[in-house]
């Protein structure tokens, strides 16, 4: 809260009128609460103008320090607290809260944190994974063995407990994005919108079997046309990302939305943003190297257009 602008706003547990220990927390974390503090510190006169993400000469450094503490956070706890269904599901609660105030402060650091808490999910989910598969190797190799039962077993828990690890990092995964994401991904502040885009293009690159699929990517496709240039350039630049890392093995998977939205980003490579015409010729690049383009000639000639006037306007600048 104080990230985000609001000073000297506290949530303390005696606040909750509740006497059950396990009810504390839903009687804290909720949107009453924060419209509370909002108001408490707009009356007692204590917004940060502009709010620390919007600082344009320590806003960047502020961006950093406060996503590592979170990266922080789950790295200290990764091993065991992180799944002990508490601390995290109610921080993503208060999260989501967060990002859906009306200031525009909390809503823009909320989503900011919970974006890079997303990334930071997707990453461990990839390390579970990733040792899960390992044991599951060493489960078989153990299994033929003379003596091995004991090994075998204590192998099959250690199995079992990254399984249920993985589960339960998908879920958050899960409430982060339907929380968040959806929730903010058409917000009328461009900045938390590029942030959206930032997100999701992170965890489709990080998690292929997940979130390489339309039902994510068509997020990326539908703010092609956003008014904003910079989001049509985060747009076409975490597409450009995707494809390059899952392009090459995945090309089955990128297909039909390849198909949906080649016509639009061929389009933006005439854009009038100078920043999104370059984007887009990249991508459009990738998508000729990966074979994926259905209309090669057209992609071709709006590039060669493109570059033509580019050319042009050098050498006017020249004269």
């Amino acid at each position: 809260m104080h990230a985000g602008g609001l000073r000297s706003v506290a949530l303390s547990v005696s606040d909750a009128d509740v006497d059950v220990d396990d009810e504390v927390l839903e009687a804290l974390i909720t949107d009453a609460a924060c419209e509370r503090m909002v108001e408490t510190a707009r009356d007692a006169g204590e917004f940060v103008e502009p709010y620390p993400l919007a600082d344009k000469k320590t806003g960047k450094k502020h961006r950093q320090g406060l996503l590592g503490l979170w990266r922080a956070l789950v790295d200290k706890t990764k091993h065991e607290v992180a799944f002990d269904n508490t601390l995290l599901p109610w921080c993503i609660e208060w999260l989501c809260i967060m990002s859906s105030s009306a200031h525009r402060g909390l809503r823009h650091t909320g989503t900011e944190v919970a974006m890079a808490l997303m990334v930071r999910l997707a990453e461990l989910l990839v390390e579970v994974e990733a040792q899960e598969a390992a044991k599951k190797r060493q489960q078989v190799s153990k299994g033929g063995k003379k003596g091995a039962s004991g090994m075998a077993a204590l192998v099959e828990q250690e199995v079992e407990r990254l399984r249920s690890q993985a589960e339960t990092l998908q879920e958050l995964l899960q409430t982060v994005f339907k929380g968040v994401f959806i929730e903010r991904y058409r917000d009328s502040f461009e900045e938390i919108r590029v942030c959206c885009l930032a997100g999701l293009g992170r965890v489709i690159g990080l998690h292929d079997a997940i979130f390489l699929h339309d039902t994510y990517l068509k997020y990326l496709g539908w703010l092609l046309n956003d008014a904003a240039a910079p989001v049509r350039a985060a747009a076409v630049g975490q597409l450009h990302s995707v494809y390059k890392t899952h392009g090459a093995a995945h090309k089955e998977k990128l297909q039909n939305f390849t198909q949906r939205f080649e016509g639009r980003l061929v389009e933006m490579t005439r854009d009038v943003d100078t920043k999104v015409s370059v984007e887009a010729i990249k991508l459009i690049n990738t998508l000729h190297e990966l074979d994926l383009l259905a209309d090669l000639r057209k992609a071709v000639q709006d590039a060669m257009q493109v570059m033509r006037l580019n050319e042009l306007s050098q050498v006017r600048v020249r004269l």
